[in-house]
């Protein structure tokens, strides 16, 4: 994801959205419930909230064709994206040899790893959004670098394409042959590339400023848009991965979030809690899973509830907290934070 920002563009509102989001993922991944897992999964904004987070801001780094910028952001992505299933690729098969039992109770193929490194989506299939934003991080940097001031209207242009692709299942049928990973890899670009473009063209208007001047009706109109279209069940068209009304009331999230001006707020601890439990959100991201299959082999949990998740977030975070410290000097911070 980059989940993360640079600092000089933290918003306190936007911070506490990604916690929001980022304990919503653990949620979505980890709990046992069908009952639960259901209503949660039926309600998974959190992948559009996090698109509308990140190029958001990275629009500022298309203006400037701030080529530091974008070097950082890719090496920031590419270490978790290549790292982390290299070493479970490595423990899972010692561990197999050795006593032949692992998380996947098999040997990972050569081949499985090729995929996961190439797609993000194979035995550590949440990195497919890693994938996904360095796709887009590159792409959209080439489109700015080349066309300059037209880049945005192309870039639109690009999103009505994709979203009748999507719309009409042409993309559906022109990939429905291929390895079912590089498939939903390349769907869920598809499906979250519209997206994203309106996160930049929003962006591109400085809609922050304007909403933090009109919070209450901007919280108050959103909310009602929310429960209307959530009680009527309109706005349902199939829209690829999410359906527009997935991608509707993820726009308002970001937008209610967006609208609140905590810096405002007299509260200095407040605003340190917020910084800190959104220093290591891509970190929670990549080792949640990780964590809730040892957490249920060490512990021998059958069900993992909402108390279960928390415990999951928690040793994530503590897990982040240590290794940013270990590898402070070290570019493999970046697995961490």
């Amino acid at each position: 994801m980059n989940l993360s920002f640079n600092k000089i563009q933290r918003d306190l509102g936007i911070e506490l959205l990604r916690v929001c989001l980022c304990f919503w993922i653990v949620l979505v991944h980890c709990l046992s419930s069908s009952t639960l897992t259901n209503i949660v999964q039926r309600n998974n904004y959190h992948v559009p909230c996090f698109i509308f987070i990140s190029f958001y801001f990275y629009y500022r780094t298309l203006i400037r064709k701030d080529i530091n910028n974008i070097k950082n952001r890719c090496i920031r992505l590419l270490i978790p994206f290549w790292t982390w299933p290299l070493i479970i690729f490595v423990i899972n098969n010692l561990c197999f040899l050795l006593i032949s039992r692992n998380r996947f109770n098999r040997f990972i193929t050569y081949n499985e790893l090729k995929i996961q490194l190439l797609f993000g989506r194979s035995f550590h299939a949440q990195l497919w959004f890693l994938f996904n934003l360095l796709l887009f991080n590159l792409f959209f940097f080439i489109i700015a670098f080349i066309f300059k001031k037209n880049f945005l209207f192309l870039l639109q242009l690009f999103a009505i394409i994709i979203y009748i692709l999507q719309y009409s299942g042409m993309s559906l049928k022109f990939f429905e042959n291929y390895n079912d990973c590089i498939k939903y890899s390349i769907g869920h670009c598809l499906a979250t590339y519209p997206i994203s473009i309106i996160s930049l063209s929003f962006s591109s208007i400085n809609v922050i400023p304007q909403l933090k001047c009109h919070t209450f009706k901007t919280i108050f109109l959103s909310i009602a848009i929310i429960y209307i279209s959530l009680k009527y069940n309109i706005f349902s068209i199939a829209y690829g991965y999410y359906g527009f009304k997935k991608a509707l009331i993820s726009f308002l999230l970001f937008i209610i979030f967006a609208s609140l001006s905590i810096e405002k707020c007299q509260s200095h601890i407040l605003k340190v809690i917020i910084k800190r439990m959104t220093q290591y959100t891509q970190g929670i991201f990549c080792l949640h899973n990780i964590i809730r299959f040892y957490l249920i082999k060490l512990f021998e949990i059958k069900k993992i509830c909402f108390k279960e998740c928390i415990v999951i977030y928690i040793i994530s975070y503590f897990i982040c907290f240590v290794g940013t410290k270990l590898f402070i000097n070290s570019n493999f911070k970046y697995l961490f934070n």
